[in-house]
C-alpha cells in the first residue's frame, strides 16, 4: 500500500485541474454575458462610408469593392440597392463567385463583399463622387449609402474656360467667344470635331500649329481653340452646349453655353387689345411704351398698320430714350380681328424692326 504521503501530490494535481475547469467555465460565462451586453439585440449595419478609387480615366470602367456587415444579434436585411452613377453592375460575393445583387440577408456577426463596376464620369482634372444607396432594417440606419470617390478624373481634354456666358447681347451686336483646348495626357489626343447644340450659336475648331507634348507631368499641350459665334439677327435664348469630340472617345467633352440676344428696344405691352374695359365703359384706344437700352436716344417710325387703326408716336419730352405710342380704332370690325402693326425703332442711327399684334373686338 501507498502511504498517505505518496497520495498528497496526486491529490493536489487533481484539485488544480478541477479549479482550472471551473475557472474556464466562469470565464466563458463572463464572455457570453459581455457579448450579450455589448451586442445590440436588433440588427446593426457596419459599412465603409467611402471607397477611395484614386485617379481614374474618364469613361474607364473602374471596379470597386466594399464590405457590409452585421454587428447585431438579429438578421440584417438589405434591399433596394440603387446607384446614382453609370454603374454597369452591382454584385455580391456568394460561395466564391459574384452574383447579381438585389437583396441580401446577413446573420449576426456575418459580412459580405459587394462589387461595383463603375463607369467614371466628371470633368477632367476634378474630383467626382458617385453614391450606392440601399435600404436596411437597422433601426438606426434605415437608409445607407457608400460613396465611390475618384480623387482626380484624368483623360479627355481640359477646356478653358469650361463655360461660355455671353450675357445679354443686343440684336445686331457681335457675339464671339474663344475656348482653349488643352491635353494633359502624355500619349497625345486629337480632336475629331466640334459641334454646337446651342440654338443661334455656331462653333468651329482651329488647331494649334506645331503643338508639342508637355514637358512634364503637370503640363498640358494646347490642341487648339473653339471659336463660338452668335447669330444676333433676332432676339433668342442661347442656352445649350458645344460638344468637343476627341478621337477614339465615345463621350464628348461639353462646353455649356448661356446667354441671350435681346432687342435694344423693349416694348410694353407686347400685345395690344382693344377695346379697354373701364368703369366709364369701353374705350377703343390703347397705348404702349418703347424704351431704348442704356438711356440711348430713341426715334420710332410707323411702317404698317391696319386701315382700322390710327397710330401716333412721340418721343417723351422728359426722357429721350422713351417713345409713347397711341393706337386708336377708327373703324370697328364686325368680328374680332388681329393685325400686326410694324414699327422701325432707330437707336444711334441703327434701325430695328418691331412688330406688335393688335387685337380689336366689335361692340
Amino acid at each position: 500500500m501507498r502511504s498517505a504521503r505518496g497520495l498528497i501530490p496526486w491529490a493536489a494535481v487533481a484539485i488544480a485541474i478541477v479549479a482550472l475547469a471551473v475557472a474556464v467555465v466562469e470565464w466563458d460565462a463572463v464572455r457570453a454575458t459581455q457579448w450579450a451586453v455589448f451586442t445590440p439585440p436588433q440588427p446593426q449595419l457596419e459599412v465603409t462610408p467611402v471607397v477611395q478609387l484614386g485617379s481614374r480615366e474618364v469613361d474607364q470602367l473602374a471596379e470597386a469593392t466594399f464590405e457590409v456587415g452585421n454587428r447585431g444579434r438579429s438578421d440584417l436585411h438589405l434591399w433596394n440597392f440603387r446607384t446614382g452613377c453609370a454603374c454597369d453592375s452591382l454584385e455580391v460575393l456568394d460561395s466564391g463567385r459574384y452574383v447579381k445583387l438585389e437583396q441580401l440577408t446577413l446573420p449576426s456577426h456575418q459580412s459580405a463583399v459587394v462589387r461595383v463596376a463603375y463607369r467614371v464620369r466628371g470633368q477632367v482634372g476634378e474630383e467626382t463622387v458617385a453614391p450606392v444607396r440601399f435600404m436596411t432594417d437597422d433601426p438606426l440606419q434605415p437608409e445607407a449609402q457608400v460613396l465611390l470617390r475618384v480623387t482626380t478624373v484624368t483623360g479627355g481634354v481640359v477646356l478653358s474656360p469650361p463655360t461660355v456666358a455671353f450675357g445679354s447681347l443686343d440684336v445686331g451686336a457681335t457675339g464671339i467667344a474663344t475656348v482653349t483646348i488643352l491635353d494633359p495626357s502624355r500619349e497625345g489626343r486629337q480632336i475629331e470635331r466640334v459641334e454646337s447644340a446651342a440654338k443661334g450659336v455656331t462653333a468651329r475648331f482651329e488647331p494649334t500649329a506645331g503643338a508639342t507634348p508637355p514637358a512634364h507631368a503637370d503640363a498640358a499641350r494646347e490642341l487648339g481653340r473653339v471659336i463660338l459665334s452668335v447669330d444676333t439677327t433676332e432676339a433668342r435664348d442661347l442656352s445649350g452646349e458645344v460638344r468637343v469630340v476627341v478621337l477614339g472617345r465615345a463621350t464628348p467633352d461639353v462646353i455649356p453655353v448661356v446667354g441671350r440676344v435681346v432687342s435694344p428696344v423693349t416694348v410694353a405691352p407686347r400685345l395690344v387689345s382693344i377695346p379697354l374695359h373701364t368703369d366709364n365703359g369701353l374705350i377703343y384706344r390703347a397705348s404702349l411704351v418703347m424704351r431704348a437700352g442704356a438711356g440711348k436716344r430713341l426715334n420710332v417710325r410707323v411702317d404698317e398698320a391696319s386701315k382700322r387703326l390710327a397710330v401716333r408716336c412721340r418721343v417723351s419730352s422728359s426722357d429721350p430714350a422713351v417713345a409713347e405710342v397711341e393706337i386708336e380704332c377708327v373703324e370697328r370690325p364686325d368680328q374680332r380681328e388681329v393685325s400686326i402693326t410694324r414699327f422701325t425703332a432707330i437707336v444711334d442711327g441703327a434701325e430695328f424692326p418691331i412688330a406688335v399684334p393688335v387685337a380689336v373686338a366689335p361692340d
